[in-house]
């Protein structure tokens, strides 16, 4: 009978540099943000309503101020939320409301200088410093791996 649209996109552009690392190493994060509604009442006291928000975009996280350039990727990510719910009247003293919701994440890691993405990362206990690999996407996808200096 009735039919009410709801919609909005924002951009988020977001650079910064964290305390004691070059600020030519920035921090970059681009945001989309997608939000929309329907709601359509199928007859008085029956409501549809279904709603759908996700999240996407690119973010390219400066090193660690103990890693090197080298440990620097590109995270790509998105995470769309759709939603359903049926309202219905049945009486002046009953109602109905059913929901149906979900959340699905999509997560990935591309190394940078064309390195292979399963690299692992090399921790130097001397110098406290980390080469090669991430620690950002070793962490996320799976126990960080130290490698111990040779000594002679």
């Amino acid at each position: 009978d009735k039919l009410w649209f709801f919609g909005s996109y924002q951009h988020v552009r977001d650079y910064r540099s964290p305390a004691l690392v070059d600020p030519s190493l920035y921090t970059r994060n681009d945001i989309n943000r997608v939000f929309g509604k329907l709601n359509w009442q199928i007859e008085p006291g029956h409501t549809l309503v279904f709603g759908y928000h996700d999240d996407f975009g690119v973010f390219y996280p400066a090193p660690f101020p103990n890693a090197s350039p080298s440990t620097v990727g590109v995270n790509r990510y998105k995470n769309p939320t759709p939603n359903l719910m049926y309202t219905g009247v049945l009486s002046d003293r009953t109602v109905v409301e059913a929901r149906v919701s979900g959340f699905f994440g999509d997560y990935s890691y591309e190394p940078l200088e064309g390195r292979p993405r399963n690299e692992p990362v090399f921790y130097d206990l001397d110098t406290g410093q980390y080469s090669t690999g991430s620690p950002r996407r070793t962490i996320r996808s799976r126990p960080m791996k130290y490698t111990l200096p040779e000594r002679g």
